[in-house]
């Protein structure tokens, strides 16, 4: 398992990366196998095969790659790129968070999905895909 690191330089590690390291079992499954590289190519929509780069440990891993947040898919689809680049097979990806941009008036379907949502209350008995 490993996480998309940040576009931007990080002092400390990233929250995701510290969040897994409270987790025995998943602390025992994690490797840091990405590095920021050029991300500046990576935009909103637009992935880049050289964003980030694997790490040599890649190389033959078969690989769980986790993202806090989803937007549009390119820094995901990037930090996949450079794994396979790297040698290794991304056997799934888990994002933890999905980003609904409902500012744009040329899709209300987005906006209307969140007001809808947004009057479901919370409860853990629910499974998400209700």
């Amino acid at each position: 398992m490993t996480i998309v690191p940040s576009k931007t330089n990080r002092v400390d590690a990233h929250p995701l990366e510290s969040a897994i390291m409270l987790g025995e079992p998943l602390r025992d499954e994690y490797m840091r196998l990405l590095e920021p590289a050029d991300v500046g190519r990576i935009g909103r929509a637009r992935s880049s095969d050289q964003g980030f780069v694997a790490a040599d440990d890649a190389n033959g891993r078969r690989v769980l790659l986790v993202d806090d947040t989803f937007t549009s898919g390119a820094t995901f689809q990037s930090a996949a790129s450079a794994l396979v680049l790297g040698g290794a097979e991304v056997v799934a990806g888990l994002v933890i968070g999905r980003v609904i941009d409902t500012s744009n008036a040329s899709y209300p379907e987005k906006l209307e999905l969140w007001e809808r949502q947004r009057r479901v209350p919370f409860s853990f008995e629910t499974c998400c895909l209700e």
